[in-house]
């Protein structure tokens, strides 16, 4: 579970406040416990309780949350989500709306760690962070090392088992057993082994060299140091010298950034394509020495209408590749369109431009035949800028309702291009997600031309929250009675459309208001029971709109292609009109919504 901090979704204009007090098993006031108040998108805001235990939130949206409540390091208890859950989606919901809410929370103590953390001689280690990470649940607690070298981390949920880890600079990040892998260090229960062994860290490996140029030794240069998963950084002195220690066992190789030159890979290339083994720990791998050519640049010029930007084409991400894909380097378009890559070597590049923010696809650089564009960048030179006119897309907006009319916030849009029905096979279009804004309203951009599937659906993260029953194009939820979307028409066609998703608070697939209309249960899953005998079950009447306590013999389904008169008929009784909507230009997104471009 990943929890965003996020204060923009609080609002002046709600007068909701909540107010959140935390007390130890004995009743006394835990002050310094962080208190979470989660939303179900499961952003966050976050405050410290005061002297008393408490902490006030003022101007909180009207909605559910539920509370997490977190001691300080070293204290004895345990964190919870109200009133006394150990697991998130255990945790009650906290009606917040006009007035002031007020709960209370009592956490239990918990199990602890002790120890003592010392060097490969045998002396004790201060600052070093321990972390104690259940194998059952999220729960992380820390604790720090004195000046004698002694750790405490309390307030561990009993009946558990933890992995430890210690992280310090000058020693590489590892794990309890003397290893830097979690996969082969050993569990722990406090319950059974709570005073710890010494643990005596592994020192790691050494890494020294040089940086040079044309002009000599680099002062200053950036150096980072890769192995075994970890990167440790440093930099150079003024005779181009560098030092990194605690750099795990395993194939290492290096790098190293400096202004004016071009970022060079250890073997002095403008990739990782050279790595040396460290196996011993405690050694030093001398003479890791680099040299580092006078960088190239490369501007590349966009060029295109930006109908979604009203032709501008600032802030559009360009993504230059090497040859073989191996090192990518990102950059935006500043106010004339134009990205500046520098610190380059010269070869040959391939450039991505991510322009469906903007009304354009997200694509390669292409020759007329489709094929990808390579750019030939000369050595130590500016080159000469590179114009790169941008592929037209399509663009479908709209909005996404409940059946009440209200918006539905962090709905997922899914397309996939449709099979052909002669080939069974798809475009290498890919695979296109947005979602919902607060406003119900989404915008799904850089579509290519052809026929589309489109979902639409809501993924609560607890089981037992709220849902709704996921619709399909043309607001069909029956999947087999969707249809696709002719998209292109004309270059960058915009088409604007409407979802109304039916409450499922059960998830069961079936509507709540069809669900209670014949008296079903709205509170489990119900979608295979078949109460009226007559081979159909809840889930299949509620597709085909039919009396599920009513018998009604043997059926017959036909499915016609493309079910045009379903279509018309559905259609002719849509009388929504189309949406004027307003859009909100998006700078620098880096939104995964693409998640196979086309092309690749």
């Amino acid at each position: 579970m990943v929890i965003a901090l996020f204060s923009a979704w609080l609002s002046s204009a709600s007068a909701g406040s909540l107010l959140v007090t935390v007390s130890g098993e004995s009743g006394t006031p835990l002050p310094a416990t962080e208190i979470f108040v989660i939303n179900e998108y499961l952003e966050a805001t976050r405050a410290t309780s005061n002297s008393s235990g408490a902490h006030q939130f003022n101007h909180l949206p009207d909605g559910a949350y539920r509370i997490w409540a977190v001691p300080t390091d070293g204290n004895h208890h345990t964190p919870r989500h109200y009133p006394s859950a150990v697991h998130y989606c255990d945790g009650e919901q906290v009606t917040v709306s006009d007035g002031l809410t007020t709960i209370e929370m009592t956490l239990p103590i918990g199990e602890s760690f002790s120890g003592t953390i010392l060097d490969e001689l045998a002396r004790p280690i201060s600052g070093v962070r321990i972390r104690a990470e259940s194998t059952t649940s999220n729960a992380k607690r820390d604790g720090w090392s004195n000046s004698d070298g002694t750790f405490f981390i309390g307030g561990l949920e009993p009946n558990e088992e933890w992995w430890l880890q210690a992280a310090i600079s000058g020693h590489p990040v590892q794990w309890w057993g003397g290893t830097v892998e979690q996969s082969d260090s050993p569990t722990v229960s406090p319950s059974e082994n709570p005073n710890l062994t010494p643990w005596t860290l592994i020192e790691g490996v050494t890494v020294t060299g040089r940086i040079t140029s044309p002009y000599g030794a680099v002062d200053n240069a950036s150096v980072r140091v890769y192995s075994n998963g970890q990167v440790v950084q440093s930099s150079t002195d003024s005779t181009g010298q560098y030092s990194v220690r605690g750099i795990p066992t395993g194939d290492m190789t290096a790098w190293a950034a400096a202004d004016d030159l071009a970022i060079t890979y250890l073997g002095d290339s403008d990739r990782p394509d050279e790595f040396i083994g460290l196996t011993e720990n405690g050694t030093t791998e001398e003479d890791v020495d680099i040299d580092m050519p006078i960088e190239a640049t490369l501007p590349i010029q966009l060029v295109g209408p930006a109908p979604l930007a009203e032709g501008d084409l600032e802030g559009i991400s360009v993504v230059l590749y090497n040859d073989a894909r191996t090192v990518g380097r990102g950059e935006q378009t500043d106010d004339a369109g134009t990205a500046v890559f520098k610190a380059l070597h010269g070869g040959l590049y391939e450039a991505f431009i991510y322009g469906a923010d903007a009304g354009h696809a997200d694509d390669w650089y292409r020759d007329e035949t489709g094929a990808i564009m390579q750019i030939e960048v000369l050595d130590e030179i500016d080159n000469d800028p590179v114009a790169i006119a941008m592929t037209p897309s399509n663009t479908v907006h709209g909005v996404v309702l409940d059946e009440w009319g209200d918006p539905i916030r962090g709905a997922s849009i899914i397309m996939t291009e449709a099979l052909e029905p002669d080939t069974g096979a798809a475009d290498s279009a890919g695979l296109f997600i947005e979602s919902t804004d607060g406003a119900g309203e989404f915008a799904v951009s850089g579509l290519p031309d052809g026929n589309w599937n489109i979902r639409v659906q809501t993924s609560p993260f607890c089981p037992n929250d709220p849902g709704h029953v996921a619709v399909y194009w043309p607001n069909e939820v029956d999947p087999l009675m969707a249809d696709t979307m002719d998209i292109g028409v004309h270059a960058n066609a915009i088409k604007e459309v409407q979802f109304v998703m039916p409450d499922d608070h059960d998830h069961d697939s079936m509507g709540d208001r069809w669900e209670r209309r014949y008296g079903l249960d709205t509170s489990r899953d119900d979608s295979m029971d078949d109460p009226d005998g007559d081979g159909l079950n809840n889930l299949t009447e509620y597709r085909m709109r039919t009396h599920p306590l009513e018998a009604a013999g043997y059926w017959t389904i036909e499915r016609q292609c493309g079910c045009a008169a379903a279509q018309a008929t559905r259609l002719a009784g849509w009388t929504v009109p189309l949406l004027t909507l307003v859009l909100f230009r998006r700078r620098g997104s880096t939104s995964p919504r693409r998640l196979a471009p086309r092309g690749q």
